[in-house]
């Protein structure tokens, strides 16, 4: 009898401590794939270019002020510029490996832009035009990690961009860049940094309402972000 129960034990506790080491080695394993939800802004964008075509086409007097049922207002030389405001986005990356993951991202930022304004001796209230834009933005790309906690990469992105005044929609496809860090480095919980570059193909658009021109924004904008990530 006594036999057998070493027998026994000599079968289960190889078995106990064999279930013991899958189980730490599963709380080992590395957690891949993160989620990033971003907050930020942009520079760039088409305000600049926008104001000078508008200067070149003559949208550049001047409104004169006036006083309505709600209040007054001053004379407003055009055109004017209107500069980017925030970005929102949300990021999925997977590690390959050490050093190479891959991602892919959507974002909505706010471009700005520029608004014209012409006398016109037709009408009481002159001409303008506004060009006012939003990115709405899909991207994929690959990165290299020279560190833990660094990222290079980039790759193809479609851009789907609104004059939101005059509700004018225009799709593109272009290319993203990133450098960006998370702190601290393949912990569950971090916090995301990352400088995104947008490059944007321009493109003629029409644009105003009673006499329409073409003007040819230039949409290449950089996003400064920063975001809390989960690594499941």
């Amino acid at each position: 009898m006594r036999s057998v129960v070493i027998l026994l034990l000599a079968c289960l506790v190889p078995a106990q401590l064999a279930g013991q080491g899958s189980d730490d080695r599963a709380r080992r394993s590395p957690r891949r794939l993160s989620f990033v939800f971003e907050l930020g802004g942009s520079v760039g964008g088409p305000a600049v270019g926008l104001a000078e075509q508008l200067r070149q086409a003559g949208f550049d007097d001047t409104t004169p002020g006036g006083c309505f049922f709600i209040g007054c207002s001053e004379p407003t030389p055009h055109p004017t510029q209107e500069r980017p405001d925030g970005a929102v986005g949300l990021t999925a990356r997977f590690a390959i490996s050490r050093g190479l993951a891959v991602g892919v991202g959507y974002g909505n930022t706010s471009l700005g832009g520029s608004m014209g304004y012409r006398r016109d001796v037709d009408s009481a209230w002159g001409d303008y035009v506004l060009s006012h834009w939003d990115a709405t933005i899909l991207w994929a790309a690959a990165f290299w990690k020279p560190a833990p906690a660094l990222r290079l990469g980039g790759g193809p992105g479609w851009y789907r961009l609104e004059n939101v005044p005059e509700g004018s929609k225009v799709s593109q496809v272009g290319l993203m860049l990133e450098a960006g860090a998370e702190v601290p480095a393949n912990r569950r919980f971090f916090l995301d940094l990352a400088v995104r570059a947008h490059l944007i193909p321009a493109k003629d658009v029409e644009h105003g309402w009673t006499k329409p021109i073409t003007l040819r924004p230039d949409w290449t904008h950089v996003t400064l972000l920063a975001g809390v990530g989960v690594r499941l």
